[in-house]
């Protein structure tokens, strides 16, 4: 029995053809921490793998022959990511990226290397006293971003601008699918002025950073960088230095209706619209959104004698708030004036209980009790990182002005009242 069974598996192993050789061929070196730690940025602020396109869950790994460098990225459908670092070696190859990272996290080598011949199925991965094989995929069907050939604006932003930029708007991006075009920081150029600012509707964040002239002319368009290449930008270039380019196809003359004046205009438009910003090491290549982003400056309040000034203590705001913890009767917080130096916060009455503090502050004018949500007063607060926020209030009903002590003018929070 044992006899025809062996037989039977040999015929089917000669009527079976033998897997065809995996595409492609890599051999090269580099720098085992250095890989490491680009490898785990790109894992995590890429594109979510997509059980349909397994190659969205893969790195693509190059060696560059004429030079001393490698490149790994990873390729989205909306986002690509780029580090670039210095090693030795020739040929591409793409990976499974959760499974080569789990690897070269716990191996215990100080380089790493890749090797496959032409006719192998696997890329064998070494690093210490561990192997791994590896099965690829073609590293050419990586879906990377077209850039369009016309180029529109492109400037530098110095060590620290595009850090304070985003931190002054993260916070501040909407989620809500079906206003898409609040999901991202968008970017406002004049001459040699870059401005961001992100709402969802009930708050909203501003910051502006002038630029080394000349370096930038004022563009009317105002892209829209979506929240993934936003969380990219934020946690990858960080506080680096990087330079920002804007592409697109230009569709002059193009004719649309204006709703709120309900009359024809003509207007030009960009499609297809893609960002870039390159730093040292990292290349972030992103669509942006097409769509139009609000007129954002006619919720600003305007400036009057009469309104009232509140400096409140940041760190008394967001101890209160953080008692509050997560119950939904808990999340209109009014604020009152107490006297000169203190506001009273309270929450009111329900199931659960109540809950009231004191903040300390120098209040300048008069004002009313005012409703806000409790934990967008403490997220703003954090935003604005500063000790103090000084607070402009109109009157209840109204949106209010919220900056750090002594911050430039193009830096403040609007946040919208709440009833209670």
């Amino acid at each position: 029995m044992g006899t025809h069974i062996r037989e039977a598996r040999e015929m089917l192993d000669t009527m079976t053809p033998p897997p065809a050789p995996k595409p492609g061929k890599i051999n090269g070196c580099v720098d085992a921490r250095a890989f490491t730690s680009r490898l785990k940025l790109l894992n995590k602020f890429g594109e979510r793998d997509w059980g349909s396109i397994p190659i969205l869950g893969y790195v693509t790994i190059t060696f560059d022959g004429l030079g001393s460098r490698m490149t790994i990225g990873r390729y989205g459908i909306d986002l690509n990511l780029e580090a670039t670092l210095a090693a030795e070696g020739t040929g591409s190859t793409s990976l499974p990226a959760k499974t080569l990272l789990a690897f070269v996290s716990n191996a215990d080598g100080d380089t790493i290397s890749f090797e496959k011949r032409s006719g192998d199925d696997a890329v064998t991965v070494k690093c210490g006293r561990y192997n791994a094989s590896l099965y690829p995929l073609d590293p050419t069907d990586a879906p990377r971003l077209p850039v369009p050939m016309v180029f529109a604006r492109g400037f530098p932003m110095p060590e620290g601008v595009l850090s304070r930029l985003l931190g002054m708007t993260v916070p501040f991006m909407s989620t809500e699918e079906t206003r898409y075009y609040l999901n991202g920081v968008c970017f406002e150029l004049e001459e040699n002025l870059v401005r961001a600012i992100a709402t969802d509707g009930h708050r909203l964040g501003t910051s502006e950073a002038k630029l080394p002239a000349p370096s930038l002319e004022a563009w009317d368009m105002r892209p829209i960088v979506p929240i993934s290449a936003v969380s990219a930008l934020a946690g990858i270039i960080g506080k680096a230095q990087c330079i920002a380019r804007f592409h697109g196809e230009f569709v002059p003359g193009k004719e649309f209706v204006d709703e709120r004046l309900q009359q024809k205009k003509t207007a030009d438009e960009w499609k297809r619209q893609v960002a870039q910003f390159s730093s040292d090491d990292w290349t972030i290549t992103t669509r942006l959104i097409d769509g139009n982003f609000p007129d954002w400056r006619r919720v600003v309040p305007k400036s009057q004698p009469t309104n009232a000034f509140a400096s409140i203590n940041v760190a008394d705001i967001r101890r209160f708030s953080a008692m509050l913890g997560g119950g939904k009767e808990f999340r209109a917080v009014k604020l009152a004036p107490k006297d000169e130096a203190t506001v009273q916060l309270s929450t009111s009455g329900g199931s659960e209980g109540k809950m009231t503090g004191e903040a300390r502050a120098e209040i300048g004018g008069t004002f009313e009790p005012i409703g806000v949500n409790a934990k967008y007063l403490a997220a703003i607060a954090k935003a604005l990182g500063s000790d103090w926020i000084d607070v402009e209030i109109e009157g209840p009903s109204s949106p209010f002005t919220m900056r750090a002590k002594d911050s430039p003018a193009g830096d403040f929070a609007i946040l919208m009242p709440m009833r209670v």
